[in-house]
């Protein structure tokens, strides 16, 4: 797997919801995740798309039944405040549908913002995780070799032993960059955990 490839998962899985997750998460490459997505939202889409063209017609149906009652109840000179009565329903109808409307659109964008967040956060939790575990087991060689090097009668050349110092110099400062690199890490994760514990 390659790296890119790599990138690409965590883009796509960082921004689905755990139901859309879970269909990809046996997924091997980002272009089986994608094409998995891809026919499951167009079915999704289809589906929609006969739904809203099915209550348009029920709607069509009911609006005419209801036009025609209205027509055989009132008489011919009530049709014009029926119809006045109509119209400013229908614009009060319209401006909730458009608030609505854009209500909802606006609450689908910070779920996806939200979610993105999430994974973000998700794999930055994981990282950590890593890291901290790379950086005890740093620790525990480097007590290993500290332990060995003091045990030991230097029995050989001059030379070998100046190449074991330089190692054990070498991972000493490598020890002291991990621990700063985790205590700058969780600071971060932590300013991140403020503002996630905010939104």
């Amino acid at each position: 797997m390659t790296k890119l490839d790599c990138i690409a998962q965590n883009i796509i899985a960082s921004t689905l919801d755990s139901n859309e997750f879970f269909r990809i998460s046996e997924c091997k490459s980002a272009k089986e995740m994608w094409d998995i997505l891809k026919a499951t939202h167009e079915n999704i889409i289809e589906s929609k798309e006969a739904k809203t063209r099915n209550q348009a017609r029920r709607k069509r149906r009911q609006n005419r039944k209801s036009l025609n009652l209205c027509f055989m109840a009132k008489k011919e000179d009530d049709s014009s405040s029926v119809s006045s009565s109509n119209s400013s329903n229908d614009e009060k109808y319209s401006k909730l549908l458009q608030a609505f409307q854009e209500t909802h659109e606006e609450t689908n964008r910070l779920d996806l913002l939200n979610n993105r967040l999430k994974g973000i956060n998700n794999c930055l939790e994981n990282r950590v995780k890593t890291l901290e575990e790379e950086l005890e087991n740093s620790k525990t060689d480097f007590k290993n070799l500290e332990i060995l090097y003091k045990n030991s009668s230097c029995k050989c050349d001059t030379l070998i032993c100046e190449n074991l110092e330089k190692k054990v110099h070498y991972l000493v400062r490598t020890v002291d960059k991990l621990s700063k690199g985790q205590s700058n890490f969780e600071n971060v994760l932590a300013s991140q955990n403020c503002v996630f514990g905010k939104a």
